[in-house]
């Protein structure tokens, strides 16, 4: 059961950072490339979909010692963008560990997931920094 509960956190977490990201690149920068960010938030709940039922019943919101952390403010949309890129690269990086426990393939797939949010967060860096020059 703790197993399931860790990965049921983590993918609350990467899919909530991924979907802040491609809100971000869909209103913000009004591009189109957030489409790939909704792909990865697809891709991750199908890899999940068949334990969906079972990741929901291992959730203990009442007893959640993490609940009840407050964040820092944000000061800017660039700093929203990459607390919420590496909120979701982390996220995954803990569903691929404990995945790695009892299904190597899934884990392969998030880990691919989570090169693929690299690559997108280079994207972001660099038209965040078209934006300031």
């Amino acid at each position: 059961m703790l197993k399931l509960s860790i990965i049921d956190a983590n993918l609350n977490r990467a899919r909530e950072g991924l979907r802040v990201v491609e809100d971000i690149e869909r209103f913000y920068f009004k591009s189109g490339k957030f489409a790939d960010l909704r792909k990865l938030r697809h891709r991750l709940a199908a890899l999940f979909a068949d334990d969906y039922e079972n990741l929901v019943k291992s959730r203990d919101v009442a007893r959640d010692k993490g609940a009840a952390i407050s964040e820092k403010g944000r000061k800017d949309i660039s700093s929203a963008l990459r607390a919420n890129i590496a909120r979701a690269g982390e996220a995954l990086r803990v569903i691929e560990e404990i995945t790695k426990l009892k299904n190597v393939e899934k884990s392969g797939r998030v880990k691919r997931i989570r090169f693929r949010l690299y690559e997108i967060e280079k994207d972001f860096v660099i038209k965040l920094c078209k934006q300031k020059n």
